[in-house]
């Protein structure tokens, strides 16, 4: 009897743990491979008049690597090109690109692929807007997940004058982004020391330039006003205090519409209150130009001193000051600005942890949803807009992509960016942030999809369409439909309106949306 009554006692000892560890792991994680491009190469055009025309590109992209698990080394990105020197300042080309890769040995390897997006601007003749390139790279790893890559592409713009071949060259890193979903399966625990939290963030931000004195547009005139704009930006840890920023603005005030900035650079983050208060400090550079603001070849460099502190578990408030100059140009000035940081706390793998999909025992863990999307717009403009003075007869196409996250079952924060590849108006460029809200409709056909209501603001212009500050609104309501768990194809319908000027209209949009969640880790 004590034998038995020990066997029972140990057995109910051990159900008592597989309970407690069954009711722990509820999160399955799931590695998705990842890459960051960053690209130069030189780039032929030819403008209106046939005058042959030379820049110096600079771009970066973010790939899903084995995006297609039917094709082993298929992959996704996103990204673009602008022009930091030479005769094309304020060009600018993005969109979406895939390929194929292919090992070649244990360090080196082979990327075929196609990029496909709306560009404009500068002094070429970019036709529509439409430009494909597709290209050819031999990449060879250096040290961890970091390597070099040079790469052979063609950049045309079907109906206009760029057909440039070129060699460049590029860095690329390699990542590993954890995504989740609830589980109850059985399941290997991920170790605590195979996972670690990010301190990667989302910026919201908006800043004025004051030109100085010797600032002048493209037309030799000086500027006499202020510029607004609005930014989102990223930032990519770099290891202890260090961060890489990565930031797009758009001007929204000072009669500026169309000017683009795309920033990348290296800041650091110090203690000055703990837990309470943080300086930063930001150096920044990249492709700038467009509403006939004079900057030269494109480049644009920025220097920021800025302070942040706690909004609450997930949200800082920041100011900074700066001074911002386009040394190959006539715009320099002091900047002044503010905006939130987003910082949640998302799980990621420790570098080399060599971990694969299994389950987080993490009470404090849940799950954060995104929904990433991939746009299509007719944009039909109404009898007063105007572009350079004419009335606009033809209906704009427009190639973009976007981002959602969910606030919860109802509401979400969504992000556009958008390009005209059609209508003759390259160039023409959106970028918004809005909310949308999800009507709890259909919901007991076992989900299909849903209907939503949506608006967003933010700025627009370029073509020389007549925007005013730029700083406008679009609105509509849609419906998504869900043929798989993670996919939707939706339509949406609205309108859009300049808050100066005329530039307004009706909009029908397609989109093509992917759904996934990421884990991350509460505050407590």
């Amino acid at each position: 009897m004590p034998a038995r009554r020990r066997a029972a006692a140990g057995c109910a000892v051990l159900l008592a743990a597989v309970a407690r560890t069954a009711a722990a792991q509820e999160i399955e994680v799931e590695v998705r491979p990842t890459r960051w491009r960053l690209q130069t190469e030189p780039l032929s055009a030819e403008n209106a008049a046939g005058e042959e025309r030379e820049a110096w590109m600079l771009g970066v992209f973010y790939d899903w690597l084995e995006a297609l698990p039917e094709v082993r080394g298929s992959y996704l990105g996103v990204g673009g090109f602008g022009a930091v020197s030479g005769d094309l300042g304020g060009a600018f080309y993005g969109g979406l690109s895939g390929g194929w890769r292919r090992g070649l040995t244990r360090s080196a390897g082979l990327d075929l692929g196609l990029f496909v997006g709306a560009g404009g601007g500068g002094d070429a003749d970019w036709g529509s807007g439409l430009v494909l390139r597709p290209y050819l790279a031999l990449e060879h790893s250096l040290f961890g997940a970091a390597g070099v890559r040079l790469e052979v592409s063609h950049v045309a713009a079907p109906d206009g004058e760029i057909g440039s071949t070129q060699i460049g060259l590029g860095l690329t890193d390699f990542e590993e982004l954890l995504t989740a979903d609830w589980s109850l399966g059985e399941l290997l625990p991920l170790q605590p020391i195979e996972a670690e939290e990010s301190r990667s963030a989302l910026n919201l931000g908006f800043r004025t330039l004051l030109p100085s004195s010797a600032s002048a547009s493209t037309a030799g005139l000086p500027l006499s006003s202020a510029i607004g704009l609005v930014s989102l930006g990223y930032e990519r840890p770099a290891g202890g205090s260090w961060y890489v920023p990565l930031e797009v603005s758009g001007a929204v005030s000072g009669e500026a519409s169309g000017f683009l900035m795309a920033l990348l650079g290296i800041g650091a983050r110090f203690s000055v209150v703990p837990e309470v208060l943080q300086a930063r400090l930001e150096a920044l550079a990249g492709p700038a130009g467009g509403g006939g603001l004079d900057t030269g070849g494109g480049l644009y460099t920025e220097g920021r001193l800025g302070l942040e502190t706690i909004a609450d578990e997930n949200w800082r408030i920041s100011l900074h000051g700066g001074y911002g100059v386009a040394p190959d140009g006539e715009l320099d000035g002091w900047t002044l600005g503010g905006g939130l940081r987003y910082a949640p706390r998302p799980v990621e793998l420790r570098p080399g942890s060599g971990a694969r999909g299994q389950g987080l025992f993490d009470s404090a863990v849940d799950l954060e949803t995104w929904q990433l999307d991939v746009l299509h717009r007719f944009q039909d403009p109404d009898g007063k807009a105007l572009a350079a003075g004419l009335p606009i007869d033809e209906t704009l196409q427009l190639l973009g992509v976007g981002a959602e996250r969910r606030i919860d079952s109802a509401w979400g924060v969504s992000m556009r960016a958008l390009g005209a590849y059609g209508g003759d108006s390259a160039g023409y460029r959106e970028g918004q942030i809005g909310l949308r809200y999800h009507l709890p409709v259909l919901e007991l056909l076992d989900n299909p999809g849903d209907f939503f209501l949506q608006y967003h603001l933010g700025a627009g212009g370029g073509a020389e369409i007549e925007n005013g500050s730029g700083l406008m609104h679009v609105y509509g309501a849609g419906y998504a439909f869900r043929p798989w768990p993670a996919l939707r194809v939706g339509l949406e319908a609205g309108g859009f309106t300049s808050l100066q000027d005329g530039w307004s209209g009706e909009t029908i949009t397609l989109s093509v949306s992917y759904e996934l969640t990421r884990p991350v880790r509460t505050r407590g």
